[in-house]
């Protein structure tokens, strides 16, 4: 059975800012979502992370969404770069070829992507968490699925992406000659698309990383990822709406710095180009004796088996059935998953390696290590349009804050989700009238769902995303309060 999660365990994992928080530590989230037919969805999903904490938040997508969202949210950065946590598909119909952002996307989606595609989208050396929605979940279980399939052709006949003693070596060296992460024994199993590395030197070196960027930046201005175009011959060129220059002091390499006529969305960047110089320089940097060890050990765990790659997928039961379709269960519907929710998400979990968010009154959060949680919403007012995006918004921001707490371990992954779902749910209840944050927010009020003497009142997901610091105002309130009452019982107990 789901192991209930309530206000009790969101409290013992929320954290407000302390005076060695920047907006870099409280997490980078990147969105690619919404289109031309829904540039709601990017405008949720984007307040969405913003009301939830995020210390910066850049959107990648139409230029229409980009309008929409600064006219909303000017603080948003328009335009590629590198993240901590990414939500992908919300307010999308697939993943078009002619999309602008489609080469980036594919990248973050294909958990065999190569460390040069993904270069520039991932900050520091843990990559990047994935929160999958919408119309980028076909895609991606099209790619989960080549990716295993690739991986277990290579493993039948033998092959090694690696030659000789770096194949059997057991510890590689770190650039500083440090010994870091054994790989030998790493898992290679679909579960292991959930696994992060979890040394404390790699959280170090990360954080190293970060006050590097920082420094380096010497200013608030914001800064985008991307190149000068470079394109063959047979390949027409984009128009290109703003001047760029790179800055090559930069500790991550393509760093763009826009003029002011350059803010206009996605549209103004080239992301093949900046993909190609991507790989050209990653190309060099294996080249180099110098970072040759680094490179090598990043390829065994990254490329070798994706297993520091972390997923979440976040359907409805219309979208897990038609999951369950792709994955050869031809008779999967709405009805038959919503008959046995847990039974059904888990056979998606088994099969795509991933953790599988359920979503509905009673979400489940089925993860690829690791308990089963559930957690319950106060009111079902929340079945509207456009919640969705707010909940895609609000696990990357949440997600985006604690990777590195999810990497070194001090967090697992299905209770930071868990933790996303619950401030979700509990925004909602404040937007329909069911929960007063100001009144007694340690009690259990997410069991309300349904209760008569209860009923709140219509909510639309923009009111739920603008309710989100209440939310999160009320659980550090709660994880206060329990703090108090845990010294108060420990001293009790030492006078008794």
């Amino acid at each position: 059975m789901p192991q209930r999660f309530g206000i009790r365990d969101a409290a013992g994992i929320l954290q407000a800012p302390t005076t060695n928080d920047s907006k870099y530590t409280r997490g980078v989230v990147g969105l690619m979502t919404g289109s031309a037919r829904y540039p709601g969805a990017a405008v949720l999903g984007t307040v969405a992370a913003e009301q939830s904490g995020a210390g910066y938040v850049r959107y990648v997508g139409p230029d229409v969404c980009g309008r929409l969202i600064l006219e909303r949210q000017p603080e948003v950065v328009l335009g590629l770069g590198s993240a901590d946590a990414w939500a992908i598909g919300s307010g999308m119909d697939g993943i078009d070829e002619n999309d602008p952002r489609a080469r980036a996307l594919l990248a973050l989606l294909d958990p065999a992507s190569s460390q040069q595609e993904t270069a520039g989208l991932e900050r520091g050396d843990v990559p990047a968490i994935r929160v999958v929605d919408a119309g980028a979940l076909t895609e991606f279980v099209h790619r989960a699925l080549a990716a295993q399939a690739s991986h277990a052709e290579e493993e039948s006949s033998g092959h090694s992406a690696l030659s000789g003693d770096q194949a059997h070596e057991s510890v590689d060296r770190d650039d500083d000659g440090g010994s870091v992460e054994s790989t030998r024994d790493m898992p290679t199993a679909s579960a292991a698309l959930a696994r992060l590395v979890t040394d404390s030197d790699r959280a170090q070196r990360h954080e190293q990383v970060l006050a590097a960027e920082t420094a380096s930046t010497g200013s608030d201005a914001p800064t985008g990822i991307s190149t000068q175009h470079q394109s063959d011959s047979s390949r027409p060129q984009r128009p290109r709406s703003a001047d760029r220059s790179v800055d090559a002091s930069h500790p991550l390499p393509g760093i763009l710095r826009f003029n002011a006529a350059g803010y206009n969305g996605f549209s103004s960047q080239d992301p093949e180009g900046f993909l190609q110089r991507s790989r050209a320089e990653q190309t060099r940097a294996q080249e180099s004796p110098a970072v040759h060890a680094s490179i090598v050990r990043t390829r065994r765990v990254s490329e070798g088996t994706g297993n520091r790659r972390l997923y979440v997928i976040t359907p409805h039961s219309g979208e897990l059935a038609r999951i369950l379709r792709l994955l050869g269960e031809p008779n999967a519907t709405h009805e038959t998953v919503d008959a046995d929710r847990l039974t059904a998400a888990t056979r998606v979990r088994d099969a795509l390696g991933c953790t599988v968010v359920l979503k509905g009154a009673h979400t489940l959060i089925v993860p690829s290590q690791g308990e089963t949680l559930e957690v319950t919403a106060p009111t079902y007012w929340l079945a509207s349009a456009g919640t969705g995006d707010v909940l895609a918004g609000v696990m990357a921001a949440i997600l985006g804050q604690l990777k590195m707490a999810i990497s070194t371990g001090r967090v697992a992954l299905n209770r930071a989700v868990a933790l996303a779902v619950f401030l979700h749910g509990y925004a909602a209840g404040i937007a329909s009238g069911v929960i007063d944050p100001h009144i007694s927010p340690i009690n259990e009020q997410l069991g309300m769902a349904g209760n008569a003497d209860v009923m709140g009142h219509p909510l639309t997901a923009l009111t739920v995303a603008q309710a989100l610091p209440r939310a999160v105002g009320a659980v550090l309130a709660a994880g206060h309060q329990l703090m108090q009452e845990s010294t108060h019982l420990t001293s009790s107990i030492r006078r008794s």
